[in-house]
């Protein structure tokens, strides 16, 4: 049956190259993980370039073991003349390179944190090729290429053991015990301070910069198994990051066409340089977000402008689908089009006599839906779609780093230090304000939206509440008071982002955030109806205006959405009461302080493990609060 399936002629040819075309792939696998993976921690948005680095790792091992076997396989048979004994001694001298290639590039060692855990594995891996390997070098002798081949072998195999011995030593419990004995050490240091001299004035030179980086750094790893930071004392350096002055042209008011941006050079990231956002009320009205800072260059604006805004418009019609399951409405990603589109009801004759096709097409696609919601696809479709990510701003890292440093400042001791590291908003509301503009009096008013609910419900509360002043609120604002409104608003998506995209990474504060945001979106889509809102300030104008008509869209004895208008609404009463737009001084310093408690709170291990993913902001924000004082592996020292 076999024989006149395939012909013997494709047989032949197969069975005469199967082996270089297996070698050939395996090399090819190797290339990209040299080429690819040492860009992966500089991008965070970019799903097909991640697929790329996954899909080439887990072959990368597959197709070397196989070629192995294949190479050992034709060493069985019998050679019949010169030129096939000559052909198994160069299998037997390609043998070794596989050996190579299991152990690996040195641009990746492991794809994640769980794959060190693995060695063992490995180990066991490493001993069954190496024999396989061995095997065929014997079957080989006698041959021209021996020699070599064994001095291969001995490359492969230590190559091999590298990767194992890497493994190793960056599995949990070996990295734990490492880290306490460098800690161990650091700790017996005669003067601590003298390693990280105070108050700097001078500019440092790259060798100190790498020198000081390099102390902080075994520092640093501290963290990772939970332990108390052992230095003294803080690096004051006057270097700057690169920032770019940048135009906005999306954004109406004139203080935002144009500031300054975080944007390094693509080789030179050591993170993706990025701010992701995530926004509850577009998210319901299905409106895509739009970028801020429009990318520069051909390469950059095509694949930015076209390929991701394609494969965003691919998932919106998936996601369409998805919409029509969960609603149980008769309509899908087709019919949403077309009732859409108003030119196209001029062909609505047509239309009629397409209708069994239209038909055939929505039931397709609701296949694929189902097929795509039985693997999860759904959840990485909605963040093509709905996240936003645009470059990190330097008034956001400037009113991050002034707000964690004045934290520092006033915890004088380790009870207040750790009084306002566990804060998540009740502490800046409980300050004298220092917006410059008329005092604010904060009552209990506001701390039971953040002292009287959990973490991720205050995150949802202040989220929607955000929102729901930032696109009404047309108060004249100073330049501080703008700097604050666009914080608020940015710091308010990135935090919904982490919430909803990065479960792993909030685990440990996101509570029942996401079953919450779920009843809350199942709300609002309710209250909006039928209604089509282009414009999202419109749709929050119509949730302020009809607040008091909307406990008829919910079953229940409280309402996310409902809670939230009566934050925006006392926020924007507290706004009228001073005069001078002071509201967003305070709205900006919760959501800091908000911002550092997830910091501070969430697993340090999955801290790490988004190092390898572009990184987070709110990562670098732990370090910053560790060596501050303020975190809760950190012991008491503070910068002069």
């Amino acid at each position: 049956m076999a024989e006149t399936t395939i012909p013997q002629d494709v047989k032949n040819l197969w069975e005469e190259w199967n082996i270089r075309v297996l070698i050939i792939f395996s090399l090819s696998l190797q290339a990209i993980l040299v080429i690819f993976s040492p860009s992966r921690k500089r991008t965070s948005d970019s799903k097909l370039f991640v697929f790329l680095i996954w899909f080439a790792y887990l072959l990368a091992d597959w197709s070397a073991n196989y070629t192995i076997g294949q190479i050992s396989d034709t060493q069985d048979d019998n050679p019949d003349d010169g030129s096939t004994s000559m052909n198994h001694e160069l299998l037997a001298f390609w043998a070794p390179f596989l050996l190579l290639h299991l152990g690996g590039p040195d641009t990746i060692t492991a794809l994640a944190l769980e794959d060190n855990e693995l060695w063992r594995r490995h180990l066991f891996g490493l001993l069954c090729q190496a024999v396989s390997t061995l095997y065929v070098l014997f079957l080989s002798i006698p041959s021209a290429v021996s020699a070599p081949t064994g001095l291969m072998i001995v490359a492969g195999v230590i190559k091999f053991v590298e990767r194992i011995r890497a493994l190793y030593l960056a599995s949990s419990g070996k990295f734990t015990g490492s880290v306490l004995r460098k800690n161990e050490e650091i700790m017996r240091k005669e003067n601590p301070t003298a390693v990280f001299p105070i108050g700097l004035t001078r500019e440092l030179r790259d060798l100190e910069v790498v020198q000081y980086a390099y102390k902080l750094f075994n520092i640093s790893k501290g963290l990772v198994p939970d332990l108390r930071l052992a230095s003294r004392g803080w690096v004051e350096s006057k270097r700057r990051l690169k920032w770019k002055r940048c135009r906005c042209p999306m954004s109406k008011e004139d203080l935002s066409e144009a500031h300054e941006v975080l944007n390094r050079t693509f080789m030179f990231r050591r993170w993706s340089e990025y701010i992701h956002g995530y926004n509850l009320i577009e998210f319901c009205l299905r409106i895509s977000p739009k970028k801020i800072h429009r990318p520069e260059g051909y390469i950059r604006s095509f694949i930015d402008l076209k390929v991701t805004r394609g494969l965003a418009l691919v998932g919106q019609g998936m996601y369409s689908c998805f919409a029509s399951m969960e609603g149980g409405a008769a309509t899908t990603a087709t019919t949403c089009c077309i009732i859409r589109n108003a030119w196209v009801l001029l062909f609505f004759p047509l239309l009629l006599l397409l209708a069994p096709l239209v038909l055939l097409l929505d039931l397709l696609l609701l296949g694929i839906g189902q097929f795509l919601e039985f693997f999860g696809v759904q959840d990485e479709i909605t963040e093509i779609i709905f996240k936003s990510s645009d470059r990190l701003p330097k008034d956001l890292w400037k009113f991050i780093h002034n707000e964690v440093r004045f934290k520092s400042r006033v915890a004088v001791d380790r009870e207040r230090a750790k009084r306002i590291s566990s804060a998540r908003g009740e502490w800046t509301l409980s300050q004298p304000q220092r917006s410059g503009t008329a005092e604010l009096t904060v009552g209990r008013t506001l701390l039971q939206y953040v002292s009287l609910v959990d973490y991720g419900q205050s995150i949802l509360l202040w989220h929607l509440a955000t929102d729901l002043i930032y696109r009404t609120e047309i108060t004249i604002l100073t330049e501080e008071q703008y700097i604050s409104k666009e914080v608020s608003k940015m710091l308010s998506d990135y935090m919904m982002y982490l919430m909803m995209m990065k479960p792993a990474l909030m685990s440990a504060v996101a509570g029942t955030a996401k079953m919450k945001f779920s009843e809350t979106c199942s709300v609002a889509r309710t209250f909006f109806g039928d209604d089509d809102f282009s414009d999202v300030t419109e749709a929050c104008e119509e949730l302020l205006s009809n607040r008091r008509n909307m406990m008829v869209f919910y079953m229940g004895d409280e309402s996310t959405l409902e809670d939230a208008c009566k934050l925006a609404e006392e926020l924007l009463r507290m706004e009228r009461r001073s005069g001078e737009g002071s509201i967003w001084g305070l709205v900006s310093r919760v959501w800091v302080e908000l911002l550092c408690y997830a910091a501070n709170h969430c697993d340090s291990k999955q801290h790490v493990a988004q190092l390898s993913q572009g990184g987070e902001l709110v990562s670098f924000v732990w370090l910053f609060m560790a060596h501050l004082g303020i975190g809760k592996h950190a012991t008491m020292h503070h910068p002069a």
